[in-house]
């Protein structure tokens, strides 16, 4: 394994701000890979240094680099550079003849690059400005034939003034994600760039995947929390239609009025007071078969019971933020509702009966973790568990958006699965995700073409215990795998760099002498250390070599002859 440096002059970096606290700014910005691959020339790199230049390295077969050839000078870099609360420049190469730069700082530039095998002169052809707001380019394709179209796909965090009740929902501030989806169209008669459509959506989480389909239909998102469509600035939003349909996906799991618990006698609901709340502020009218309680202007319940209700025995009482009505029911009976068409409560059980639950099941259950250790058939450890055992606390999914519509038309259910690492396998094809299942990793990819009810994803590869061992990685700040999938990479935040490779067959099948077992194929696994103390800056993997970027340093490991 031939491990070649090539020196670097001082990288562009930048880092969070005291401002920029959330979960989502940590998400999306905290881990930048400032080493950008060439999808039609994967031994091609770039890097942004400290003046703002691109500059491009090429890795020969023999693994040596060139010098390093600045390619372009970002526009206005000095005023740019300067301003506050900038992220680190993003780039995306759409085409072998087009580029897509985020300067991090506002602004969007396309560039032309010609053929970037014959060093042509790169040009600013097109920019946009977000004014307020610093955004990093996702993705970006061209879409229409003759590439007439640009959809470009930007991230950012931005702060709102919510609402009490909707901050209550928002862990860790009130910062919002936003997909900004552009879509430009190259006019012939003036030979220019246009920005036709601007689409937006909107989530309490960064995306941990994100993708334009080919076409530029639709949005492939994967996030904890769900995003939905708020803006189109061609065919307006219907929020009301978007969210029935992310309702009827179970996306938009609203918190229900109120909670309720019964017995065969009795019926409790509780109700979530706004602060400072009393009982002048409050209006209740109860009868046997009737009840309605207002809260000021706001009806918080009001309708028939089932049944009729023992008046005497029922009553109303505020502690704190909390206001519990206690119904004794005239018979006994167990009802579906408090009040008859009211959905918007949720029935939860009874801690009495729980309680009788937990009691009939006593038995079955343990104080102690292994009670019987000798049994035939051990029953569960959970001291058996290591890190890589655990799972997302949030709700994981992967959602198609329909750019038309607005509608997600396909969610695949990931909570149980941990995030990998994404890759760009291919120029013509949209990125791939790892993720976890048991121990392995598989490599899902998206679909380009798919039916209605069909699952948008195909599984195209496996990586044997890489869910296992990446959690064994403290260190670890970067990950993916090679084009053709015949190994995977680690990188630690310093100096070193694990390969697991695919298993390969021996020259002759080895046999363990204990069990007899014969084995055909071995997987080999390798430590690199790179020749610096350096942080590992960016990472980037062709067929055959590992780009490793540190911040002076670019080294080049060869892993296979082609």
């Amino acid at each position: 394994m031939l491990v070649n440096p090539a020196s670097c002059t001082d990288l562009d970096e930048v880092k969070l701000t005291s401002g920029q606290y959330s979960l989502q700014h940590l998400k999306a910005f905290g881990i930048h890979n400032h080493l950008f691959q060439d999808p039609w020339a994967t031994n091609t790199v770039y890097f942004v240094n400290s003046r703002w230049d691109i500059v491009k390295f090429v890795a020969n077969n023999a693994s040596s680099l060139n010098k390093g050839e600045p390619v372009l000078r970002l526009p206005d870099a000095d005023q740019q550079r300067s301003k506050s609360g900038r992220h680190n420049v993003s780039l995306h190469f759409p085409s072998p003849d087009v580029l897509t730069v985020a300067d991090g700082a506002g602004r969007l530039y396309v560039v032309r690059t010609g053929d970037r095998k014959l060093d042509q002169e790169w040009k600013v052809v097109f920019r946009h400005e977000i004014e307020g707001q610093n955004f990093q380019v996702v993705h970006s394709l061209l879409s229409a034939e003759g590439c007439h179209m640009l959809e470009v796909a930007l991230l950012y965090v931005e702060e709102r003034d919510m609402a009490f009740e909707e901050a209550q929902e928002i862990k860790g501030g009130d910062f919002v994600s936003v997909l900004e989806w552009l879509t430009l169209t190259f006019a012939a008669e003036t030979n220019v760039w246009e920005l036709t459509r601007v689409r937006r959506l909107e989530g309490k989480s960064a995306p941990d995947f994100l993708t334009l389909e080919q076409h530029g239909r639709g949005m492939i998102v994967g996030s904890e929390k769900h995003f939905t469509f708020v803006y189109d600035s061609v065919k307006p939003v219907d929020k009301a239609e978007v969210k029935e349909s992310a309702r009827a996906k179970g996306e938009d799991k609203k918190a229900p009025a109120y909670t309720w618990f019964q017995s065969m006698e009795d019926l409790t609901v509780h109700f979530t007071l706004p602060e400072n709340t009393n009982k002048k502020d409050l209006d209740a009218a109860l009868s046997h078969n009737y009840i309605k309680i207002r809260l000021q202007s706001q009806v918080l319940l009001e309708g028939n019971f089932q049944q009729n209700i023992d008046i005497e025995g029922s009553a109303w009482y505020i502690e704190g933020r909390r206001l519990e009505l206690q119904l004794c029911k005239k018979d006994p009976a167990m009802w579906s509702a408090v009040v008859s068409g009211d959905d918007r409560g949720e029935m939860v059980v009874d801690p009495a009966t729980a309680q009788e639950i937990h009691q009939r099941l006593e038995h079955l259950t343990s104080d102690t973790l292994n009670a019987d250790p000798d049994r035939s058939e051990k029953p569960f450890n959970s001291q058996q568990l290591e890190e890589c055992d655990t799972f997302p606390e949030e709700t994981s999914a992967m959602l198609r958006f329909d750019g038309d519509t607005h509608q997600s038309t396909h969610l695949v259910d990931l909570s149980s699965h941990q995030w990998l690492f994404n890759t760009a396998l291919h120029s013509d094809q949209m990125p791939a995700v790892c993720l976890r299942h048991d121990v392995d990793g598989l490599l899902w990819q998206p679909k380009a073409n798919y039916e209605k009810k069909e699952c948008p994803l195909l599984h195209i590869g496996t990586f044997n215990a890489l869910g296992y061992v990446q959690a064994s990685k403290r260190d670890k700040k970067f990950a993916g795998c090679s084009p053709d999938l015949t190994f995977a990479v680690l990188c630690d935040c310093v100096r070193h760099v694990f390969v697991y490779r695919q298993p390969e067959a021996t020259l002759s099948p080895l046999r363990n002498r204990k069990t007899g077992r014969e084995v055909g194929a071995v997987a080999k696994q390798q430590v690199i250390s790179l020749d610096s103390t350096d942080p590992v800056m960016g990472l980037a993997i062709s067929t055959d070599k590992i780009f490793v970027l540190t911040a002076k340093i670019l080294h080049v490991i060869k892993v296979k002859e082609t």
